[in-house]
């Protein structure tokens, strides 16, 4: 943002008498942060209380500027006003203890923020100033936020607004603590109640002059109301018998969010600030492009791009062209969308912006597959999940692992109980007829009946204990599978950042081997998130997911790769779409470890009522139904129980000459069915 001049010198006294001599000037309060202000501060020997409030406000001004500066400051207006029994002085400590928690958070840096807030708090009590305890509670309130702890958060919030209308404060200081409970409860997925703070917060603004302030109010406002929308469309996806009114009720919110969205931009212009007038237009571009108004947000878009290059700030003029591709992307002119969306990457990739890196790439990876250039969204895809993986956390991970085993464990448990109580039920109902057939029909009939039902329950008991035996398989593979990952995150990972740790102790000339190094372990993470989770059915779809399987087997192994693969894009679940992909990669990595293959095809073909898929290899060939018993990777029960599961019909036959054919349908989701 572009930085302003916060403060001009202002002295009661005049501006003729400042000097330069070892006594703080009377009179200055209101102090630009300069090294000439700086240096003649700190040699002063001696302060009196008008000069303490100059020195604090001082070094809340370089704040914005230089965070060293800042504490210099601010710790010499503590040191000097700490011991002093007075209570105008301990209102001056407090002041000084809640400027240093201010720049504390703000800087991130290693200190207890909380407890010298608190601090600040318990010496605004003990001198009876009400209105620095309410200030404190509000920063407290925007601290909670920041680490995402609602409750408290709300409670601080709720607080400071206690006192400031206890105290008859005047009602601007009001509108903090109203903006701060807005965005607790919008946080919260609560977004009635964050409206109703935020409107508050608006009214008062507008009603006591503070100009400043409406930009961002009316700006949050906007996307408040594109929430509440959003909302509104998620429950007209889900409540078909509803549809038509709550999409009424979303276009009402879009519209309303456009509106605020717009009042924003004309408050900006209003106080002429470059810096809020920017990015109160990139809002409305934002949220234009999301109602579907692409033209409208292009030319708010083209506006701002104006304003971005007078401006000059790195991370706005990122947001600027990543509206502008967009809106080429919403208008279908995807060359010009992938020229912005390009400019952008790069722009973030030099600035280290690493969420918008994230957006830009995906952004990205779109054009390029609607422009028909798969291939360069997968050669970028690559690069795209190196900072994914740097981003996602290892315990998110872990979590989904566990969920996924829970579930999977579960959902087996579900079927062991329901064949049980079938069991249960039949014996139940057997039992009763077997009275009945005592009375009309000889011990010989009685014992054949029993003797089906003897091989009834035999069979069920048979199939119960499969199910229940693949079901503590498939979760001792999951295990197997989270032990072999950590063991390369230990004995790779781990190993490699260790020696490079080792090096950088030892000399600074090993600069391009650790750089090598680096390189390997970022490979290994991306390799090893790889394996998790595919995350190029969301990128480039399922279609170019075969594809780009083929083509890394062709690259790695020498095995030649040939493909037929017709366009199945959206045409399967989600769900099927995994089941579909997974037994694709796994009946090629088969191929790799197993066929002794030269040469092997994918054909998929998109056929009326199924999507057939078929791998066939040159290799060795094999006896499936043996290895379906005798295999220990449960690769091969597996695919058939993925396949099964969306109802589908897997068989492994061998080839005319020689080697495997792996064939397999998957049927199409009828018309009108829901997405599972």
């Amino acid at each position: 943002m572009k930085m302003k001049s916060i403060c001009i010198l202002v002295s009661l006294f005049g501006l003729t008498t400042l000097g330069y001599a070892n006594k703080a000037p009377k009179g200055m309060i209101y102090l630009k942060a300069s090294n000439e202000n700086f240096e003649r501060f700190m040699s002063y020997s001696t302060l009196d209380f008008r000069q303490m409030d100059s020195l604090i406000q001082l070094g809340r001004n370089y704040t914005q500027i230089n965070a060293d500066t800042a504490m210099q400051l601010i710790e010499k207006a503590i040191d000097w006003s700490k011991d002093k029994k007075d209570k105008k002085w301990q209102n001056s400590y407090a002041r000084g203890l809640s400027s240093k928690g201010a720049a504390i958070s703000k800087f991130k840096m290693n200190h207890d923020c909380q407890a010298i807030m608190d601090l600040a708090r318990t010496v605004f009590e003990q001198v009876e100033n009400q209105k620095g305890m309410a200030s404190v509670d509000r920063f407290l309130g925007l601290y909670y936020l920041d680490l995402g702890r609602w409750e408290n958060a709300a409670d601080k919030f709720l607080s400071s607004i206690k006192i400031y209308t206890d105290t008859k404060t005047v009602a601007g200081a009001l509108v903090g603590p109203y903006e701060g409970l807005s965005s607790v409860y919008s946080s919260l997925g609560e977004y009635t109640k964050a409206q109703f703070y935020l409107t508050q917060a608006i009214t008062i603004a507008d009603s006591t002059g503070m100009d400043y302030k409406a930009p961002v109010l009316r700006s949050q406002q906007a996307e408040l109301l594109f929430k509440i929308g959003d909302n509104f469309q998620l429950q007209a996806d889900t409540l078909p018998s509803l549809r038509n009114a709550l999409r009424d009720s979303t276009l009402r919110y879009y519209s309303s969010g456009l509106k605020e969205a717009d009042l924003a931009v004309k408050a900006a212009y209003k106080i002429k600030d470059p810096s809020y007038i920017l990015q109160c237009i990139l809002t409305d571009a934002a949220l234009k492009n999301k109602a579907g108004d692409h033209e409208a947000a292009l030319k708010s878009s083209l506006t701002a791009q104006n304003f971005s290059k007078e401006i000059g700030d790195p991370m706005l003029s990122v947001r600027t062209k990543i509206e502008l591709a967009k809106c080429y992307k919403g208008l279908d002119q995807n060359e010009k969308g992938i020229q912005y969306a390009a400019q952008a990457l790069k722009s973030t990739l030099k600035e280290n912006m690493i969420q918008l890196q994230l957006e830009a790439y995906d952004l990205l990876i779109y054009l390029y597959v609607a422009a028909n250039k798969s291939f360069k969204a997968l050669d970028i895809l690559e690069d795209r999940n190196k900072i994914e993986t740097l981003v996602n956390s290892k315990k998110a991970k872990e979590a989904v692992t566990n969920a996924e085993v829970k579930y999977q464990s579960a959902e087996k448990e579900k079927k062991i109980l329901k064949q049980e109580n079938e069991i249960l039920q039949l014996a139940s109902k057997n039992a009763f007829v077997e009275k009945q057939k005592n009375r009309f029909i000889g011990g010989t009939l009685l014992f054949a009946f029993l003797a089906l039902l003897w091989n009834k329950y035999n069979q069920i008991q048979i199939e119960r204990n499969e199910q229940k035996e693949f079901a503590e398989a498939l979760i001792f593979a999951q295990e197997e599978e989270r032990k072999r990952i950590a063991r390369d995150l230990h004995d790779g990972i781990g190993q490699s950042l260790l020696l490079i740790k080792k090096q950088l102790e030892n000399t600074n000339s090993t600069l391009v081997s650790n750089q090598e190094l680096i390189g390997e372990t970022l490979e290994e993470v991306r390799a090893i998130s790889r394996d998790l989770h595919p995350i190029h059915l969301e990128k480039i779809g399922l279609t170019n997911s075969i594809k780009n399987i083929g083509h890394k087997i062709e690259k790695s192994t020498s095995i030649f790769i040939s493909m037929d693969v017709d366009d199945i894009d959206k045409i399967l679940h989600d769900k099927s779409e995994i089941h579909l992909y997974r037994t694709v990669q796994e009946a090629l990595s088969n191929v790799v470890k197993h066929s002794e293959a030269t040469a092997a095809n994918i054909t998929v073909k998109n056929e009326t009522n199924a999507i057939d898929v078929t791998i066939q290899d040159n290799g060795k060939g094999f006896d499936h139904e043996l290895a379906i018993v005798i295999s220990q990777s449960l690769g091969l029960k597996v695919m058939h129980e993925r396949i099964s599961s969306i109802g589908g019909k897997l068989s492994i036959t061998p080839g005319k000459t020689k080697g495997t054919i792996i064939n397999f349908k998957v049927p199409k989701p009828k018309a009108g069915q829901e997405q599972k």
